[in-house]
């Protein structure tokens, strides 16, 4: 089961990675893995996994 920590770690290794991207060719890249980790790193993210976790847990 997913926990907030576990979507902290996420986006801190998304951050390492897109830091680590600095090739021209990679930009694409780089600005993806932005978003992706912006996106994770979102309240309404975590609002979200929060609510399935319940919905899960109380199946």
């Amino acid at each position: 089961m997913a926990h907030p920590a576990d979507t902290e770690r996420a986006v801190g290794l998304l951050r390492q990675y897109q830091a680590n991207l600095t090739s021209p060719e990679e930009q694409a890249l780089k600005t993806n893995v932005g978003k992706v980790s912006a996106i994770l790193g979102s309240q309404l993210f975590r609002a979200l996994l929060v609510h399935i976790v319940q919905v899960l847990v109380n199946m």
